[in-house]
């Protein structure tokens, strides 16, 4: 987790903690695993200033992706992969 997380603060300059949400995941049921996804500071803002109040948020019918935080968040991936994998 460590590693991961030095990962996102590299790309990101965001040095808050790792924290969990209450989402059912697959690292439930995997041992020894952990879910890894990335918040992009700002995104949501960025994106409520094309959209009218309460539209596109996560999981509803108009859900809303942007694109250059998608873009550095498989930058961010990638480079986890790899980070974790020389271990």
């Amino acid at each position: 987790i460590r590693r991961l997380m030095h990962v996102y603060q590299v790309h990101t300059g965001d040095l808050s903690e790792a924290y969990t949400m209450s989402g059912g995941t697959y690292a439930r049921v995997i041992p020894n695993s952990v879910t890894f996804g990335v918040t992009m500071p700002n995104a949501s803002a960025d994106l409520r200033k094309y959209l009218p109040a309460d539209h596109g948020e996560a999981h509803q019918c108009d859900e809303t992706l942007h694109i250059p935080s998608y873009c550095k968040s498989m930058e961010i991936f990638i480079d986890a992969i790899l980070a974790i994998d020389a271990l």
